[in-house]
C-alpha cells in the first residue's frame, strides 16, 4: 500500500525526524535527573532515528519510494547494539558509553552512509557529567519493567487486566458514568500498550526492552498533544486509541489497534 506513495514517504520521513527530537529531549531530561540508563536509551533512540532518516534518503527518496526495502534495512539497526557486551561498560560517563554504541551502529551501515550519518548526530556533551550505568543496572532494567516475571507472563497478565478494565468501563458507560468509564478504558488501553510493546521488543530480539521505553515515550508525547476529548464515551476512546497509534507510527500503530480489547456496540 505504501510502496510508490510519495505522500506516505514524506510522512514517514517527517515522523522519523520528529522521533529523533522527542528522544533527544527525553535523553536530556533523564540526564538532568541523573537517570543514566534512561538517558542512554533515549540517546540511542535519537541516533537510531537520525540514522534511519539517512537510510530513508538513500533507499526511498532516491529510488522512487522503495518503502518496504527501507523498513527491512532500518530494522537491522535495532539489533546492531548488544547492551550486555562486557566491553561496553566500564568506569566512564554515559557520553563515553554512547560513543561506543555509535561505533557498533556504524559497523551495521555501509561506509559512505556511516560518514553521512556522523555529521547529523546530535551533540552528547550533556551526557558527560552522568556516570554510565553499571552492569547490574543494565541487567536489571528489563527485570524491573517485567516485575520479576517472564515477558510472556507479563503480556498475558497485562492483556487479561486490560480486558477486565474494559468490561468495567462498558458497565460504567451503561450506568451513564462516562467519566469513570473513560478513565477505566484509558487504563485498559495503557495495559494493552505495555503488552504490545514488550511483545514487539522480544520479537526483534530486544531482550533489554530498550525499544519499550522509546515507544512508550512516543505514546506519552502523542497523548500530551491532545486538546481535550469528545463528550461521547465511544468517540473519546477512539480518540485516545488513534492518538497512541499515531504516536507509535507505522507499522506499529496499525498493529497496536488490532490487539486492543473490543469496545462492544
Amino acid at each position: 500500500m505504501l510502496n510508490g506513495d510519495r505522500s506516505s514517504a514524506d510522512a514517514i520521513y517527517s515522523q522519523t525526524l520528529h522521533r529523533a527530537r522527542i528522544f533527544e529531549r527525553a535523553s536530556r531530561r533523564q540526564a538532568a535527573a541523573g537517570e543514566a540508563l534512561s538517558a542512554l536509551i533515549f540517546a540511542w533512540g535519537a541516533d537510531i532515528s537520525l540514522m534511519q532518516t539517512s537510510l530513508f534518503e538513500r533507499v526511498v527518496l532516491g529510488r522512487k519510494a522503495l518503502i518496504r526495502q527501507y523498513f527491512a534495512e532500518a530494522q537491522t539497526l535495532l539489533s546492531a547494539f548488544d547492551p550486555t557486551l562486557p566491553d561496553t561498560i566500564g568506569d566512564e560517563s554515559v557520553a563515553d558509553l554512547q560513543l561506543r554504541v555509535r561505533e557498533q551502529l556504524f559497523r551495521a551501515l555501509p561506509r559512505d552512509l556511516a560518514m553521512d550519518v556522523t555529521a547529523r548526530l546530535p551533540d552528547i556533551t550533556y551526557l558527560a557529567s552522568v556516570g554510565a550505568p553499571t552492569r547490574e543496572e543494565m541487567r536489571n532494567g528489563a527485570r524491573a519493567r517485567l516485575q520479576g516475571v517472564s515477558s510472556a507472563q507479563f503480556c498475558t497478565r497485562r492483556r487479561r487486566d486490560a480486558d477486565d478494565l474494559m468490561l468495567q468501563a462498558l458497565v460504567a458507560h451503561e450506568r451513564a458514568e462516562d467519566q469513570s468509564a473513560a478513565g477505566l478504558s484509558y487504563q485498559s488501553d495503557v495495559l494493552s500498550l505495555e503488552a504490545y510493546l514488550v511483545e514487539s521488543a522480544e520479537v526483534v530480539g530486544d531482550h533489554g526492552l530498550w525499544t519499550v521505553e522509546l515507544r512508550w515515550e512516543l505514546g506519552t508525547c502523542a497523548m500530551s498533544e491532545l486538546r481535550g476529548l469528545p463528550e461521547d464515551f465511544y468517540a473519546a476512546v477512539v480518540t485516545v486509541r488513534e492518538a497512541l497509534a499515531r504516536g507509535l507510527g507505522e507499522p506499529d500503530g496499525t498493529r497496536f489497534l488490532t490487539v486492543l480489547p473490543a469496545l462492544g456496540s
